[in-house]
């Protein structure tokens, strides 16, 4: 007994009388700004060095490429998962910081034509632009373009959460769809009778190869159907994902 104990405590007093009394926890510092930042909002882009404040402590945005992290959920400074990565505790702060000059609202510019609707559960990448209800939202670039096909990341003012300004960046307003500058054009398509099976989609994940023929009904009266081959590695992947619809934006 005595061996365990002498390796982990060591004896301070034989006798002790009375409560302990309550260690006050330690105050931070006030920084060197005045009053406090500007608080914390998840889905903004915040710079290395940016300062916010969180229940009067004030937090400083670590430098690039660590700042990524910084406006992303699971970073949220102090008590978050991994707000260490992101954020570093420089002091305490009271009272609101007054804003040195007016406020200034940016005016978003028309750009006329709309692009397309944006899709839920639709495959996006990176720059890619979309349209709700009448504003352009722009992909995010890499790795903040990895939430720009996920649920919960769905671009629009008038969202339950801000998570979406995570992925997208709203970039202008438009007015009307955009018109195609030529003509679209059609291949002759050979005619093979007999039709294969036709196209089954389970909307997730259906089990298709490389050069499978599957089948499309274009027309019931009279019955039309066009055939679809899939392509060869390495997009043959995509054959097997519901995404990818033979007839949808981005199945061909």
């Amino acid at each position: 007994g005595e061996i365990g104990e002498s390796a982990s405590w060591e004896k301070e007093a034989t006798e002790c009388s009375g409560p302990a009394i309550p260690v006050t926890a330690p105050t931070l510092p006030l920084w060197s700004g005045i009053g406090c930042p500007k608080v914390y909002a998840v889905g903004t882009d915040y710079d290395g060095g940016d300062v916010v404040s969180v229940n009067d402590h004030v937090y400083q945005c670590a430098a690039e490429p660590s700042n990524l992290w910084c406006g992303m959920t699971g970073y949220e400074p102090g008590n978050s998962q991994h707000w260490k990565s992101a954020w570093e505790k420089i002091g305490s702060c009271s009272g609101m910081l007054e804003p040195t000059e007016s406020p200034s609202f940016e005016v978003l510019s028309n750009e006329g034509g709309c692009p397309t609707e944006y899709e839920y559960g639709g495959v996006y990448n990176a720059e890619d632009k979309v349209n709700v209800r009448g504003f352009i939202y722009q992909c995010k670039s890499w790795p903040q373009s990895l939430h720009c096909s996920q649920a919960g990341f769905e671009p629009g003012l008038d969202s339950v959460t801000e998570y979406w300004k995570q992925a997208w960046v709203l970039v202008a307003r438009c007015s009307r769809m955009i018109t195609p500058t030529l003509s679209p054009n059609f291949n002759s398509l050979q005619y093979l009778g007999r039709c294969p099976q036709e196209y089954i989609s389970s909307g997730t994940y259906t089990m298709y190869e490389a050069g499978d023929l599957v089948t499309i009904i274009v027309s019931s009266n009279p019955i039309r159907s066009t055939i679809y081959e899939c392509r060869a590695f390495p997009f043959d992947g995509y054959c097997r994902q519901g995404a990818f619809h033979p007839t949808g934006p981005y199945g061909h």
